[in-house]
C-alpha cells in the first residue's frame, strides 16, 4: 500500500513538472509575440505611478498638529510670545518659536525639514535650494527633562530662522519634526509665514453686514494700498486671504478687489467676507495644583497625575450677550509653584463637560489654540445619556486656557450656533493676508499682514 502511495505521488510530480512547463511556454510565447507593448506599459506605468503620488503629496493641506500620542503642547508663536501669531518679516529681527512636549524621560533625537507653501497651505513648485539657504534635515540642538513633575516629559524647541539656516523666499512655510532614524514617520507639522512690507493694510470690522443688522455676523471690510512698484495689476495678481481667530476652517479666499484705483484697492460689500460672530471664549486656569482656580471646580491627585474637573458648561445661544476678557482661543503655558514653566509645569487631566438633555446630533468638538482647532476623534466630545452631558477628557499642561464648544456636520464648516450662539458684539480676531503671484511665477509672495 505505501509503494502504491509512493508510486502514485511520482506520477502526480511529473504532471505538475509537465503542466508548469507548458505554462511557461505559453507566457513566453505571449511575452515574446507582445513584448514592445509591455515595455511599453511598464514605462508610461513608472512615469505616471510616480507623478500621481507626487501630485497627491502636492495637493496636501498642512496644519499645525501632532501626528504622535506622546507628542504634546504644541505651540507656534513669534519670539515666544504666546499670543503673537507665528507671522514675521522676511528678514527681520523677530523669530518663529516653536515649543512642544515628548512624553517620557528618554531624550530623542528629533530632526526638522521645512517646505515653502502656497496661499492654500500646499507645497509650492520651487525646490529647497531657492527658498532654503543652509543644510537641510537639521536636528533640534534644545532639549529639556522636566523637573518635579508627576508626569515626565522633555520639552524641544526650534527657533526659525537660526544659525543653521535662512528662508529667503517670503510666503507660508511649514516645518516637520521626525525621529532622526524615522524620517518617514512625521511627529508634528508647525505652520508658520514670513512677509515682506509690499503693501499696508487696513480692516472694518462690523455687526452691520450684507445679510443682517447689528445680529449674528461681522463683515471684514479690507482696503489696500501697494508700495512696490513692480505691482501692476491689482485686479488679477494678488489673492487676499482672510480668516478669524487663527481658525483654518475660517479662512475665505479673494482673487479680486470690488474697486481699485491707482495703487490701491478695495474689498466692499463681499459676502465671502461675512463671518459668524460667535461668542466669548470660555476660561480655565489649571496653574494651581492645590486650590480651584478660574473655572475649575475640582483638583484632585489621583496617582499617577493630578485630575482637574471644569464646572460643567451650559449652551449661550439663548442667552444675553456679556462681555469677557478673552484671548481669542489661545492659551498660556503656567505654574504658579515653577520657576521654569517649559519644564516644571505638570500635566493635568481635565474634564470638559457641556449640558444637553439630548444629543445635538452633528458632532460635537472642542475647539481652541490647545486643539490646533483641529475637528477628529482627539477633539470630539461624546455625549453621555446617564449624566445628559457632552464629556471630554484631555491631558493638558498647566496654564490658562481658552475654549469653545463648535458643532461640526459632514463636509460643513465648523459652529458655534447650537452651542454657543452668535452675538455681533463679539471681540474677534481677524488675520488679513496678502499674496502677490502675477503669471508666470512658481510660488506666492506674501507682501501685506494685518491682525487685530
Amino acid at each position: 500500500m505505501s509503494f502504491l502511495l509512493t508510486k502514485d505521488k511520482i506520477k502526480y510530480k511529473k504532471w505538475v513538472t509537465c503542466a508548469t512547463i507548458i505554462v511557461a511556454s505559453v507566457l513566453f510565447m505571449i511575452i515574446n509575440k507582445y513584448k514592445y507593448k509591455i515595455i511599453s506599459l511598464l514605462c508610461v506605468l513608472s512615469v505616471f505611478v510616480p507623478l500621481s503620488l507626487y501630485s497627491q503629496n502636492r495637493q496636501q493641506q498642512y496644519v499645525t498638529r501632532t501626528f504622535s500620542e506622546p507628542v504634546k503642547t504644541l505651540k507656534v508663536t513669534t519670539n515666544g510670545v504666546f499670543d503673537a501669531p507665528p507671522v514675521i518679516e522676511l528678514g527681520g529681527d523677530d523669530r518663529i518659536q516653536v515649543d512642544f512636549d515628548i512624553l517620557g524621560e528618554n531624550e530623542r533625537w528629533i530632526s526638522y525639514r521645512i517646505y515653502h507653501l502656497d496661499h492654500q497651505w500646499r507645497k509650492s513648485n520651487i525646490s529647497s535650494l531657492e527658498y532654503y539657504d543652509g543644510f537641510e534635515n537639521n536636528q533640534l540642538d534644545f532639549s529639556e527633562p522636566s523637573f518635579n513633575t508627576f508626569v515626565k516629559y522633555r520639552h524641544y524647541r526650534l527657533n526659525i530662522p537660526n544659525e543653521d539656516f535662512n528662508l529667503t523666499k517670503s510666503g507660508n512655510y511649514v516645518v516637520e519634526f521626525f525621529d532622526v532614524d524615522e524620517p518617514e514617520e512625521v511627529l508634528a507639522t508647525a505652520c508658520f509665514s514670513l512677509f515682506e512690507k509690499g503693501a499696508d493694510m487696513q480692516i472694518m470690522v462690523s455687526g452691520n453686514t450684507d445679510i443682517d443688522f447689528n445680529r449674528a455676523h461681522q463683515q471684514v471690510t479690507p482696503s489696500i494700498t501697494v508700495k512696490d512698484n513692480n505691482i501692476t495689476n491689482l485686479s488679477t495678481d494678488m489673492i487676499m486671504v482672510v480668516g478669524q481667530n487663527d481658525r483654518r476652517d475660517t479662512e475665505r479666499i479673494i482673487n479680486t478687489p470690488s474697486r481699485f484705483s491707482a495703487n490701491k484697492a478695495f474689498y466692499e460689500h463681499n459676502r465671502n467676507l461675512i463671518f459668524e460672530a460667535g461668542n466669548n471664549y470660555r476660561r480655565f486656569d489649571i496653574s494651581d495644583n492645590k486650590y480651584s482656580s478660574l473655572g475649575v471646580e475640582i483638583i484632585k491627585y489621583i496617582e499617577p497625575l493630578y485630575h482637574a474637573v471644569l464646572f460643567p458648561d451650559m449652551k449661550r445661544g439663548d442667552q444675553h450677550y456679556s462681555y469677557d476678557q478673552h484671548q481669542n482661543g489661545r492659551y498660556i503655558i503656567r505654574s504658579v509653584n515653577a520657576e521654569d514653566n517649559d519644564t516644571e509645569a505638570d500635566y493635568f487631566y481635565v474634564l470638559f463637560t457641556l449640558d444637553s438633555a439630548f444629543p445635538i446630533g452633528p458632532p460635537v468638538y472642542l475647539s481652541g489654540e490647545f486643539t490646533n482647532n483641529i475637528f477628529d476623534e482627539s477633539t470630539r466630545m461624546e455625549y453621555n445619556s446617564e449624566t445628559r452631558r457632552y464629556e471630554k477628557y484631555m491631558l493638558l499642561k498647566q496654564g490658562h486656557y481658552n475654549y469653545i464648544y463648535l458643532v461640526k456636520p459632514d463636509n460643513k464648516p465648523a459652529s458655534g450656533v447650537l452651542t454657543e450662539g452668535n452675538f455681533f458684539e463679539t471681540q474677534n480676531g481677524y488675520m488679513v493676508k496678502l499674496f502677490y503671484r502675477p503669471p508666470g511665477a512658481r510660488y506666492d509672495r506674501l507682501i501685506g499682514v494685518f491682525y487685530n
